[in-house]
């Protein structure tokens, strides 16, 4: 479980304990059978190319041509996951104008950084 990109020992052990009860899990299977996706079945069902796969992004400013979900959406059809904040784990800042304390921090911490265009340019636009 630690090697989901998020998960540390302590919520590992948590998720762990939670679905050692037998009524945790049959909850889930209920779930299930009454028709709902979990996430990760979607992503998996997910069709196109996933470059982001893997990948962890920050998306900071004012973009011109997304607004800041269509961008965040985009990412995760990618395969990408969006952060709220930079840290070392992070692979690349999407940067728009006014940018702020994100773009210091990747800079700070040696981040790829990306302004729109540059994004629009390797991953393209949404169809």
């Amino acid at each position: 479980m630690e090697a989901v990109p998020g998960v540390g020992p302590i919520a590992a052990a948590a998720i762990r304990s939670h679905f050692d009860v037998e009524a945790n899990r049959a909850i889930v299977e209920a779930l299930g059978k009454a028709g709902v996706v979990l996430e990760s079945e979607q992503a998996a069902e997910a069709e196109g190319p996933r470059p982001l796969d893997g990948m962890r992004l920050v998306v900071t400013g004012r973009l011109e041509h997304f607004t800041r979900s269509e961008i965040q959406d985009y990412i995760k059809r990618l395969g990408g996951q969006v952060s709220g904040s930079v840290s070392k784990r992070t692979d690349f800042v999407v940067v728009g104008e006014d940018a702020g304390s994100k773009l210091d921090d990747a800079q700070r911490l040696e981040v790829e950084v990306l302004d729109e265009e540059a994004f629009v340019s390797r991953y393209g636009t949404p169809a």
